[in-house]
Parts: structure tokens; sequence; C-alpha cells
């Protein structure tokens, strides 16, 4: 693990303050790192990147140099910071996947339920449609009956 401190790069174009973090890191201790913990990646060396997944299979993008990190997407608006390999692991990488997977479960069995309830109504037969149509149909009616004798029993007490 590394003790990296931020440290005055440059001034941008916006007259802002730049300042970097170096991991003191290199690739081949970054891999290593990631194999003893056997965690699958990625190197694109051309980029000084790698793409490491996490146990649920979302696949992150980390810069070995500087210890910063994004979600992988079309874009990269936004990227965040960890002091080394072992910070991003251990705080960042598996922090949400229980959450995700417990969600993903949910999600399985109501999208499973939902399928069930479909194909329920697929299997039933023109007459049993038609059957349920025309005792909606009936309940409506009736209602109706009865609100519009309510309205002239109203204008009778009021009339």
């Amino acid at each position: 693990m590394s003790t990296s401190e931020w440290s005055y790069v440059r001034t941008n174009s916006k007259d802002e303050r730049v300042f970097r973090r170096n991991t003191n890191e290199s690739l081949s201790f970054v891999t290593e790192y990631l194999d003893d913990k056997k965690i699958p990646y990625e190197v694109v060396n051309s980029a000084g990147l790698i793409f490491i997944d996490n146990e649920i299979k979302i696949r992150y993008v980390y810069y070995w140099s500087t210890g910063r990190w994004s979600k992988k997407k079309r874009t990269y608006d936004k990227h965040y910071h960890s002091k080394g390999i072992d910070h991003f692991t251990t705080t960042y990488l598996n922090d949400y996947s229980d959450e995700r997977q417990a969600k993903q479960k949910q999600w399985d069995l109501e999208k499973q339920e939902r399928d069930a309830k479909r194909a329920k109504e697929q299997s039933k037969t023109v007459e049993e449609r038609i059957a349920e149509l025309m005792e909606k149909r009936d309940a409506v009616n009736a209602r109706r009956t009865e609100l519009r004798r309510a309205k002239n029993a109203i204008k009778k007490l009021s009339g």
C-alpha cells in the first residue's frame, strides 16, 4: 500500500489549480495484487488503465498511476479517487454488490410473477375471457344504476 499525497501539477485554462495524487504503484504491482485476490481484470497499456470486474460483473476503469476510477460507460464525465489498488478494492469495488444482488433477486422474482400472471391470462380460453368481461360490465352497470337512483333520490328530496 502506498502513502500517496496530493501535489500541484498545473493551472488549467480556467485558471484553476490542478492537483494529482500519484499512487507510486507499478502495473506489475497492481496486476499481482489483483491476481492474488483473484479479481478479474483486463489491462489496456496504451491508455494506462485496467478494466476491473467486481463480484456481480460490473466493470470499472482504474488508472493505476493515479488511483482514479469510474464505472465503465460510454463517456467518462466523472472520476473518483482512491489511494491505491488496495484502497480501491476494499472500499469501492464490491461496496454495493450485496445490495445490488438482493435488488436483482427481488426484480427477478417480480418479473417471474408478472410473467406467470401474463401466461395465466394468455392461457384462458376465449369463453373465459368473455365471461370475465361480462362480469366486469355487469358490475359497472350495477354501480351506474346505484348512482342514478341516488341522484334521483336527492332530486326528489331537494325538489
